[in-house]
């Protein structure tokens, strides 16, 4: 390991070192912070460490530049692990075409399998294992540690946690990636990183490794400036124990409706929705078991009113019945006939 700079902040020390890597077969830079109780020079203590995940396009330096967490986590005792994005150094390939969003500044934290690639591109065993082997031998930290990031560091994060959380105390993410599978930037990594193999491409999905494993680690999704953050609870954030399906409808019991649609399956509940009228084209994404979709009153009334009516279609309408001043009828939506409806 060679150390490329030492500063004091807030009393303790940042520290940018490079290392060769076996696993990415280059030379990785990588940004730590140590707080004062980890640096201090009567008993020292080995304090929990907490690696942080960058986004497109940066490197080991940007949160450290950027953030202003040293004061946070000089108070909280905490050793800060600030990783690069991608292998970087001479014959490490890159993007065809120079994009930000793919190879140089963009490893995406994964294990790549197409040729051009794998030699170089083995972020995921970086982060999970390599990194906290050398940190834990060279720097003063316990071995506890979470995990977090942003952006495509978000995407990392909640993947390495969701398959190593035996490994992690728990994991935040910012804005993150986390259905590269469905969207232009992930499919496009997950392309060039690791070819077509869907199976491949499902270990390094979040949205794909939560219907498949139902992780219990504890997870907090940052939403944006103004919103609090996100986490799977209830509404009251207390634990009920085991309780009856009913009970759990009735009270809108979120945990119950999201173990329940993985149960189910997103498509099943898609091809009910479809046929109850509630949505024309439901997206088959779990957070639309608990009501993140957008539809209408009048759609939701009808759904429950066929129920009612033995699951026989009902036509919904604004105006059943329209009367004159004497009690006749001239508008009646219901084409029915129906003697006792009309005046005698």
């Amino acid at each position: 390991m060679n150390i490329l700079s030492l500063q004091r902040v807030f009393e303790g020390h940042l520290i940018r070192f490079e290392h060769p890597s076996n696993v990415n077969n280059c030379t990785m830079a990588c940004s730590v912070f140590l707080p004062p109780i980890a640096i201090r020079e009567s008993e020292p203590l080995a304090v929990p460490a907490l690696y942080w995940l960058s986004g497109l396009a940066c490197n080991d330096q940007n949160f450290a530049q950027k953030a202003g967490a040293f004061r946070a986590a000089a108070d909280l005792n905490l050793a800060l692990v600030m990783p690069d994005t991608s292998p970087r150094g001479y014959g490490v390939a890159d993007d065809v075409d120079g994009a930000y969003d793919f190879g140089l500044g963009a490893g995406f934290y994964v294990d790549a399998t197409e040729p051009a690639y794998a030699l170089n591109y083995q972020m995921y065993s970086y982060i999970v294992s390599e990194l906290p082997r050398l940190i834990k031998d060279q720097f003063n930290v316990n071995g506890r540690q979470s995990i977090f990031g942003h952006s495509m560091g978000g995407h990392g994060a909640l993947v390495i946690a969701m398959r190593n959380a035996d490994k992690y105390q728990s994991v935040s993410a910012f804005s993150p990636i986390c259905h590269p599978s469905e969207c232009p930037w992930g499919q496009k990594a997950l392309r060039g990183y690791l070819g077509e193999n869907d199976e491949l491409w499902q270990q390094y999905d979040a949205t794909r490794l939560i219907a498949a494993t139902k992780p219990s680690l504890p997870i907090v999704i940052d939403q944006g400036p103004g919103l609090p953050k996100w986490k799977p609870s209830n509404y009251s954030n207390k634990f009920y124990g085991p309780t009856t399906l009913r009970t759990g409808i009735e009270k809108s019991r979120n945990l119950m409706t999201a173990r329940l649609a993985l149960e189910l399956g997103m498509e099943t509940i898609q091809e009910i929705s479809q046929r109850f009228n509630i949505y024309e084209e439901m997206p088959k994404l779990l957070s639309m078991s608990l009501g993140a979709g957008e539809t209408t009153l009048l759609k939701l009334v009808n759904a429950y009113a066929m129920i009612l009516n033995g699951g026989k279609e009902i036509q919904p309408t604004l105006i059943d019945r329209i009367q004159d001043r004497r009690g006749r009828t001239i508008y009646l939506f219901d084409k029915r006939n129906c003697l006792e409806c009309q005046p005698s």
